[in-house]
């Protein structure tokens, strides 16, 4: 059969009726397409499938997000203190230029213990060889921390944590054999001991306030404890305003200029406000520290589930019932959505 006949030889539902494309090929373009039936069009098989998976996602996610949930987090202290929080680290108004300042005063209330010892042990033990030892120490800490000049007059590259700890080891190998009693050996060990101590925090705070208590030449440790006193103080009282922290603050201005001092809070900062704003956070954060792990791990928790949510919700609206033929599952109640809504006004959290 010759190939100009077979147009010939076609059906009529196969012969085109405008166009080119025959009446079968334009019904199957129109079902292939999803067009309508029934007078609703159908949803294509890879959006549902989508929309299916992000239910599931969200039935795994929201028992854990309700595990998490605890009614101290909508109280109005601690909402107070995720507002403190959220001013500092956005460095609002008043709470500008002072957050890194409170990570040094926490970090100086965490240490003040080994402090006290170090001050203690300096005090009871002072031959010559223990106050060189000392001494020593306060040298390698400026390299650690401070602007040490070599012979040209130029910085010198900063110590290590690592090897300060093997600079004291050899110090402490080099003087111990020359002290006589045993009771000076074991306090220059304990000395040691109690500066590895000060390191265990992320960012070595600790040692660093350590060198910088000893570059100003304060000895007196004690201040550190009435500033831990004045926050165990406010753990009971109502802080949700400055009232309480800010009496403190005027009432206890000379300590707080010393800390002022050691931390390098600028001058025009070394206020009774700024001081109020200080102790109220501090004392918040720890009375609130395990309940804010949790709630922090619940934020964390539904910013995944906000992802599924927002997926299911951009479908269903651009799939809508009175367009579409919907399957049984997108009338289904989301998982999740009313502890979502509890927390969606928590700025900048969720």
């Amino acid at each position: 059969m010759k190939l100009d006949n077979l147009d010939k030889k076609k059906k009529w539902w196969n012969l085109p009726v405008w166009g080119e494309k025959s009446i079968l090929q334009k019904l199957l373009g129109i079902l292939g397409a999803g067009k309508i039936i029934q007078g609703k069009r159908e949803i294509d098989f890879e959006t549902v499938g989508i929309h299916k998976q992000a239910l599931a996602e969200l039935r795994v996610l929201t028992p854990i997000a309700k595990a998490l949930d605890d009614a101290k987090f909508t109280s109005r202290e601690f909402k107070s203190f995720l507002e403190v929080k959220s001013n500092l680290i956005q460095g609002r108004g008043e709470y500008e230029g002072i957050n890194n300042f409170i990570a040094l005063l926490s970090g100086a209330i965490e240490a003040k213990d080994s402090f006290l010892k170090i001050e203690q042990i300096e005090l009871s033990y002072r031959s010559l060889k223990q106050q060189e030892f000392y001494n020593y120490i306060f040298e390698l800490l400026g390299k650690v921390y401070g602007e040490e000049k070599g012979r040209k007059g130029k910085p010198e590259k900063n110590l290590t944590k690592n090897e300060f700890y093997q600079e004291v080891q050899k110090k402490l190998d080099e003087v111990i054999p020359k002290i006589r009693t045993e009771e000076g050996k074991k306090a220059l060990e304990s000395y040691q001991k109690t500066l590895e101590n000060l390191s265990k925090d992320k960012e070595s705070l600790a040692l660093k306030l350590l060198q910088l208590f000893k570059q100003y030449d304060l000895k007196d440790f004690s201040i550190l404890k009435k500033i831990s006193d004045m926050v165990i103080y406010l753990q009971d009282k109502n802080i949700e305003n400055l009232n309480e922290c800010l009496t403190l603050g005027k009432a206890n201005q000379e300590i707080f200029g010393k800390l002022a001092q050691i931390i390098g809070l600028p001058e025009s900062k070394r206020e009774p406000k700024t001081y109020a704003i200080m102790l109220q956070y501090t004392a918040l954060s720890y009375k609130h520290q395990g309940s804010y792990s949790q709630f922090a791990r619940l934020i964390e928790v539904l910013q995944q589930w906000k992802s599924f949510y927002q997926s299911v919700i951009s479908i269903r609206e651009e799939y809508p019932r009175h367009e579409y033929n919907q399957p049984p599952e997108f009338t289904q109640e989301i998982p999740g959505e009313i502890l979502y809504n509890k927390y969606k006004d928590y700025r900048g959290l969720v």
